[in-house]
């Protein structure tokens, strides 16, 4: 959900009851009064199977990871924030480059990193709207099956009438264990700055039912933006925060304001 008002429209929906909207789901697929054309994209259950889950973490283990730590410098700080907690979690991060979710992975204790679940933009591999040329169609699938079975990724749908269907599959990865990993802004960073957070990090942690655990990384932006189409050596922090849960009686926008706030106070301590 992009804006708070689509979150609005969806909750509003289900308090409405079956008659108006179908059993409780979120309004069939319009968005703002245009039906959505985004393709329905099937979950990608394949990439949590046996064979494809040894070559992910075999790979992980003896290519991605130590290329990773060989050309960049890593700081680790807040893992104490994760001894007392157990899996499942929603991990949330800021999102400077396309480097965040492996810098992220490198970052975390061994037991954990076989549970990271990636949420990938469905409408960045299958856009909505004009259709790019064949070339780049292909390619982007392609793009798109490798995220999936090599990092455990899932497509997380901006349209509102598909939204139901990725949180349905984040639901079953918390029930088998996996940890989804979300980046609230939505969207890339431009400037290397933090992007308002969109209300849907609230929604999902309330449907999830599980802690978020906030994940501040510093200097992937200026290793490989959005600008850049090749990764320079440098240096990375990842600071773990403590587990947010949801108040008592406490709203999806509120969450999420809140989970803004602390990686706004996380990203200030950083820096100072």
């Amino acid at each position: 959900l992009s804006t708070v008002g689509q979150v609005r429209a969806w909750v509003e929906g289900q308090a409405a009851g079956p008659e108006s909207n179908r059993g409780n789901d979120p309004p069939s697929d319009r968005v703002d009064g245009n039906r959505s054309n985004a393709p329905r994209i099937p979950p990608p259950r394949w990439a949590r199977r046996w064979p494809v889950a040894a070559i992910r973490g075999a790979l992980q283990r003896g290519v991605f990871m130590p290329l990773f730590r060989h050309f960049i410098s890593m700081e680790v700080a807040g893992l104490e924030n994760l001894a007392g907690v157990a899996p499942p979690v929603i991990f949330a991060a800021n999102h400077s480059s396309h480097l965040d979710t492996i810098a992220l992975s490198a970052a975390l204790p061994r037991q954990w990193q076989g549970r990271l679940a990636p949420a990938a933009s469905q409408q960045h591999f299958f856009p909505s709207g004009a259709a790019p040329g064949l070339a780049r169609r292909v390619g982007m699938r392609v793009l798109y099956y490798l995220c999936c079975g090599l990092f455990n990724a899932y497509p997380l749908s901006q349209e509102l009438g598909q939204m139901r269907d990725s949180l349905r599959y984040a639901g079953e990865l918390v029930d088998a264990g996996f940890c989804p990993l979300v980046y609230p802004e939505g969207r890339l960073t431009p400037d290397g700055t933090l992007q308002p957070f969109q209300a849907g990090i609230g929604l999902i942690q309330q449907q999830l039912e599980v802690p978020v655990v906030p994940v501040y990384l510093e200097g992937v932006f200026e290793i490989m933006s959005m600008h850049d189409s090749w990764p320079r050596r440098g240096g990375v922090r990842v600071d773990f925060g403590p587990p947010i849960v949801a108040l008592e009686g406490e709203t999806y926008p509120r969450l999420a304001e809140r989970v803004e706030e602390t990686f706004r106070h996380m990203a200030a301590d950083v820096r100072d």
